[in-house]
């Protein structure tokens, strides 16, 4: 564990991801995450540091209700 000031995001446990049921790939300069469904979760690139920036975006479904078919 390292100790970062200033640090502007959370640090994550792969050991913590695998004990919750998700799977972590890492070959060459790539990790892949994926979860329990086997969605994939990110992919990214290792950072010059040897570090992964992972940001998780949450997805959401939005509904639109129209009536003009020239709208949609």
């Amino acid at each position: 564990m390292y100790y970062v000031p200033d640090l502007k995001s959370n640090i994550l446990s792969v050991g913590q991801l695998m004990e919750k049921g998700y799977l972590v790939l890492m070959k060459g300069r790539v990790l892949c995450m994926k979860d329990k469904s086997d969605r994939l979760i990110p992919r990214v690139d290792m950072k010059k540091n040897r570090m992964y920036n992972l940001k998780i975006v949450q997805e959401r479904c939005l509904k639109l209700d129209v009536k003009d078919e020239a709208m949609m």
